[in-house]
């Protein structure tokens, strides 16, 4: 009860007993029957008492006070004692009895007060037992989708051998299962160059633009410490230089990032960002270590597969396509332009032997990884070149002008021949001899093409060796 409830009842109470004395004073005074004066004391005796049952404390001192001046007045009229005696026994016994009362209906009140507050309490613990229930409930839910979505997106990549459709099912589920963050990439670590390179991105907005294409000192972090990284707000994180972030072109608050690592080599990192800040949490960073260590067998299944495949077309040493693919290629040529010229140019080592005599099969080998840096550097868009032999390159240029064919030709020869080899403090010099043959000038068919090249090299050989023999 409110102080402004207690104060009402107080005045309350206060105007019974002031009129309760002013009506039974009057009524004494005014009838001086005393036989018509017990009755109307053992009312007032009764009427009085019902201030301590309206309030225990102050009813029971006004009662009291009520009675000390009614006998008070009945002494000042000189009743007879038995009459007082008879009335303070009346009042003693009733002011004891209403006295009691209350007190009991005061237990039994406060009896069922403690016993409704017991069973608040039970029903807020039932509450509180129901609502972490829920929660409990609503976590168990998210798991189980969690882990269904890990499921699918394990048995999507498991069996894909196809490395850039891997890697874009990776960014796209992840962002998926994730369900926070704006961006997903994915970065290949290239070890020659120690740089992180991007493979993939998956964004789920058309606005993100991605401007640089490797990673940024939050790759160079992770690779250092083989841990998975979560940034709340980049801009208050003292690990990091949020400008020197920035500077690679692409703004962002928080992120998670993980490294995908297979048989203890990392070979990429997967990562999510977000432009808001504090927008993922621990559990987020757990599940993307999770997604990155499924991915990780996946992508490097990827790996050994796409490098089956350049072994069984290219050479191990130059990395050259083999001759049969590179025939293959030739035959797909002669389909989709069949009339556009092009040259075919045998390359042969000069005293490629005495070489491997004098130095060592290592330093031929040298010289051959060297000749075909050189022969690469002079390819342009859809040209190509096979290792044909031992020491002998077959070249596919294309071109219309057959003099513009012809001075690649030989800018090739003159640039094998000023090129050097450092070994055992030696500079090794080699040339070559190349044969060249036209189409459709030469020949309209492979073979032909490949019978008159050839033809020309040897006639190079005989008449000198480093050489082009366009005829």
């Amino acid at each position: 009860m409110d102080n402004g409830a207690v104060l009402k009842k107080n005045l309350f109470i206060v105007i019974i007993f002031l009129i309760q004395i002013t009506g039974f004073s009057f009524l004494l005074i005014f009838f001086q029957n005393h036989s018509l004066h017990f009755p109307f004391l053992v009312l007032l005796v009764f009427s009085a008492s019902s201030l301590v049952l309206i309030r225990l404390e102050l009813g029971l001192v006004l009662y009291v006070i009520e009675m000390i001046l009614v006998l008070v007045f009945l002494a000042a009229l000189r009743y007879p004692g038995f009459f007082l005696v008879n009335f303070i026994i009346t009042f003693l016994c009733l002011g004891v009895i209403t006295t009691l009362i209350k007190l009991h209906r005061q237990r039994h009140l406060n009896s069922l007060k403690l016993q409704v507050e017991s069973v608040e309490e039970k029903v807020n613990l039932s509450n509180l037992d129901y609502f972490e229930l829920v929660k409990i409930n609503e976590a168990l839910e998210k798991k189980i989708h969690r882990f269904t979505d890990l499921r699918k997106f394990s048995e999507d990549i498991i069996a894909n051998l196809d490395l850039a459709e891997l890697l874009n099912i990776i960014s796209a589920k992840s962002l998926e299962i994730i369900s926070k963050g704006d961006l997903a990439l994915i970065y290949l670590f290239d070890g020659k160059n120690d740089v992180f390179n991007l493979a993939s991105s998956y964004t789920l907005s058309s606005k993100i633009r991605i401007k640089a294409k490797t990673g940024d000192p939050c790759e160079s972090w992770v690779f250092r410490q083989r841990t998975p990284l979560l940034i709340n707000d980049v801009l208050r994180d003292f690990r990091f230089d949020s400008e020197e972030i920035f500077s690679y072109g692409r703004k962002f608050r928080s992120l998670i990032s993980a490294p995908i690592i297979s048989r203890d080599k990392l070979l990429g990192i997967l990562r999510i960002d977000s432009a808001a800040a504090d927008e993922f949490g621990v559990d987020d960073l757990r599940l993307l270590d999770i997604i990155a260590a499924l991915s990780a067998i996946a992508v490097d299944n990827a790996f050994l597969f796409q490098k089956t495949e350049e072994l069984a077309i290219q050479d191990s040493l130059t990395k050259f396509y083999l001759r049969r693919e590179f025939l293959s290629l030739l035959e797909k040529r002669f389909k989709d332009k069949p009339q556009d010229g092009f040259a075919l140019l045998m390359i042969d080592i000069d005293n490629f032997k005495k070489c491997n005599d004098t130095y060592g099969h290592i330093t031929g080998d040298l010289v051959l990884k060297n000749i075909s840096y050189i022969i690469k550097a002079h390819l342009g868009k859809n040209e190509y070149a096979c290792r044909y032999g031992g020491e002998e390159f077959l070249i596919f240029l294309d071109g219309s002008s057959q003099q513009d064919l012809k001075d690649r030709s030989d800018a090739i020869r003159r640039n094998i021949e000023s090129s050097e080899i450092k070994i055992r403090r030696n500079k090794v010099n080699v040339t070559v001899t190349v044969g060249a043959a036209f189409f459709p000038q030469d020949g309209l068919n492979i073979d032909s093409l490949i019978e008159i090249s050839d033809a020309r090299l040897y006639r190079g050989k005989r008449s000198g060796k480093n050489r082009v023999v366009y005829e």
